[in-house]
């Protein structure tokens, strides 16, 4: 089974290039932080998403590395 969702969010990153970035989904109604930092490049941002009961990690890699945002 699958489901449409709409994401909403502030993001903010810091000149450290870490950062925060919060996310609400409609319609399910529930919002959730993460917590992230940009590697030197700009090609990788790890995140980390420490829900309720639960701590998520990941990496978004750039799909074309090198070249711009």
């Amino acid at each position: 089974m699958s489901a449409q969702a709409t994401e909403m969010g502030t993001c903010t990153v810091n000149s450290d290039c870490t950062g925060t970035y919060t996310v609400q989904m409609n319609p399910f109604g529930f919002s959730s932080q993460a917590f992230f930092a940009i590697d030197s490049n700009g090609d990788d941002v790890k995140i980390i998403v420490p829900d309720t009961g639960s701590v998520n990690t990941c990496v978004a890699k750039k799909l074309f590395p090198g070249g711009a945002i």
